[in-house]
């Protein structure tokens, strides 16, 4: 049986692996890294999961290579002030945000893909709104309460992930998303769709599991590319008959409450699947 050794420190040493492009350091009891981990310019993914890390040295920004920092688990309170030096950081995957690293991590201007997944935000720093290469946002469990208005300035996005907030209304500029694919607002307080979901036309996924909504808005009927939505624990009992538009359309649904079936008949010879799920 193998035994596992956890470490909290690494040497200032590391500076001479010059060559070193990824650096794993996952389950460890690290506590901190040294000033001399700024030296490894060919540095292209860091993987701390797990460690005991509370800050990163200032020399941290000087990594000008990274492109895949992966920090779940951590508790990170605040990033330094070089942060916003990685210009080519593109994923950026990380456990709880606070206000303070929100700020800087909107100078990231290369992120394509960054993963949150707690904190207490209630609202999206509008740093974010510089963000504009971003194609995959997941912002889980941090008690956000609206989308902003500014939302189709990530023009690129292709996958919104929001659940487990307390959002309760959603802006009308979410419909000028043009390249999103899947949208989940699973696990909020919405209790109405814009019109304007309608114009998403390359949507394929769109979750409003577990929220308020007693119908949907004539435009879903609009959106020919859709292949999954999900109603599951929503207050939905009549679709509309633009959905008769939508052939490759599987709905995910619950029987508490019970879906038209006169319309629910007529979608399903239209080739719309219904899939139903007791909980």
């Amino acid at each position: 049986m193998t035994e596992k050794i956890y470490f909290s420190k690494i040497p200032s040493e590391i500076e001479y692996l010059g060559n070193l492009e990824a650096l794993i350091l996952m389950g460890t009891k690290l506590k901190e890294l040294p000033e001399t981990i700024g030296e490894l310019k060919k540095l292209r993914s860091v993987y701390l999961n797990g460690a005991d890390l509370e800050e990163f040295p200032e020399s941290f920004g000087n990594l000008e290579s990274l492109e895949y920092l992966n920090i779940a688990t951590l508790n990170i309170k605040k990033f330094p002030s070089t942060f916003g030096n990685l210009k080519n950081l593109t994923i950026l995957n990380l456990f709880k945000i606070t206000r303070d690293n929100s700020e800087v991590i909107g100078e990231l201007t290369s992120l394509k893909e960054l993963f949150v997944f707690s904190g207490d935000l209630k609202e999206f720093p509008l740093s974010f709104k510089d963000l504009k290469q971003l194609k995959k946002l997941y912002l889980s469990g941090i008690k956000l309460e609206e989308i902003p208005s500014w939302i189709d300035d990530l023009s690129d996005l292709e996958k919104l992930s929001l659940g487990h907030n307390k959002i309760k209304t959603i802006p009308e500029a979410i419909g000028n998303l043009k390249f999103l694919k899947e949208l989940d607002l699973n696990r909020n307080d919405i209790e109405i769709l814009p019109e304007s979901i309608g114009n998403l036309n390359s949507l394929e996924n769109l979750n409003i599991k577990s929220n308020l909504i007693q119908s949907l808005p004539v435009s879903v009927g609009n959106l020919t590319n859709l292949k999954k939505l999900n109603i599951l624990k929503t207050k939905i009992t009549k679709l509309p008959e633009t959905m008769l538009n939508l052939p490759n359309l599987e709905v995910v649904y619950s029987e508490i409450f019970a879906i038209d079936k006169k319309i629910r008949d007529l979608l399903k010879d239209r080739g719309v699947k219904f899939e139903y799920v007791d909980y």
